[in-house]
């Protein structure tokens, strides 16, 4: 993947984060405290100066009221139109080849 692509591809899921934040109608400082994050931690998760893990994101989600499903889904799609409105090749959802596990059973 292109570094370009990789970078937008993460500021759609800011985007994203910070949408759902808002459509909830919550403040950073509403947010942080519900969670027990200060309301700069937030800030920084949301700017994208901090890059939030996935234990991050099921709690910031979590908070919020939308499932990971949900937003993991939501993702997936807006990271699809994106892909093919900029031209680069679609590498989310479906589409993608999975990794299988080649563990001894």
């Amino acid at each position: 993947m292109h570094p370009d692509q990789h970078q937008q591809q993460y500021e759609l899921f800011l985007t994203l984060l910070r949408d759902a934040r808002s459509q909830a109608g919550l403040t950073q400082q509403n947010l942080a405290d519900r969670i027990g994050w200060t309301q700069s931690f937030v800030s920084k998760c949301e700017r994208g100066e901090r890059r939030i893990d996935v234990i991050d994101l099921l709690a910031y989600l979590g908070e919020i009221g939308v499932s990971p499903g949900d937003f993991v889904g939501g993702l997936a799609v807006a990271l699809e139109e994106a892909a093919a409105a900029q031209g680069f090749p679609v590498t989310s959802g479906s589409k993608t080849p999975r990794r299988t596990s080649h563990a001894a059973k």
